[in-house]
């Protein structure tokens, strides 16, 4: 249940139909999602808009089974162009609160919860080819992550990452430090 689900946007899936110019905004601002009965709006967060490319929007879906559906609208003029559409979109409600952090590297990386632990870079940089302009480590870079107590481990802790490596040799990993500067960090070696 409120299962967060990655939504592409693009005009080259599917058999056509979708184009970024049916949005009266071009920042997608008035894109709304709602369930199946299209009688609540759903939480989002939205990774990237991306109107010459693939736009890559988590979804917070009620329920999340084999057949199960939501719906997606825009192009209502009447939305705000200026500002995201509403809280439920930027406050970090399309990740409940057993995500203690979700980072788009593509972001500056910033946390997309409301816990708002943002990392910091060292060393690591944006890199074009990458997927979603995401971003690129050598054995020296690394995200430094805040002492926040939402990221202190108390009990069982799963670490998920998506990450392509040109290198076989390069190590991966996730640390915790204690003490003065206590944090996280994801990094390589």
């Amino acid at each position: 249940t409120n299962f967060p689900a990655l939504v592409t946007f693009s005009e080259n899936i599917g058999g056509g139909g979708f184009s970024y110019s049916q949005f009266a905004a071009a920042n997608g601002y008035e894109l709304r999602f709602l369930d199946s009965d299209e009688s609540v709006l759903l939480n989002y967060d939205a990774e990237e808009w991306n109107t010459g490319g693939t736009s890559c929007v988590w979804v917070q879906v009620p329920q999340f089974t084999s057949n199960c559906s939501i719906w997606a609208y825009w192009g209502d003029s009447r939305s705000s162009s200026t500002s995201a559409p509403a809280a439920y979109a930027v406050n970090g409600a399309a990740w409940n609160s057993s995500y203690k952090s979700v980072w788009h590297l593509n972001q500056t990386n910033r946390d997309s919860t409301a816990n708002a632990n943002n990392g910091a870079n060292y060393g690591n940089t944006n890199v074009s080819g990458l997927i979603s302009g995401a971003q690129g480590f050598n054995g020296s870079a690394y995200i430094s992550l805040p002492n926040n107590g939402s990221l202190n481990v108390t009990n069982s802790l799963t670490i998920s990452s998506w990450l392509y490596s040109t290198n076989s040799s390069v190590n991966w990993y996730f640390a915790y430090s204690a003490g003065n500067g206590a944090g996280w960090t994801w990094c390589c070696s």
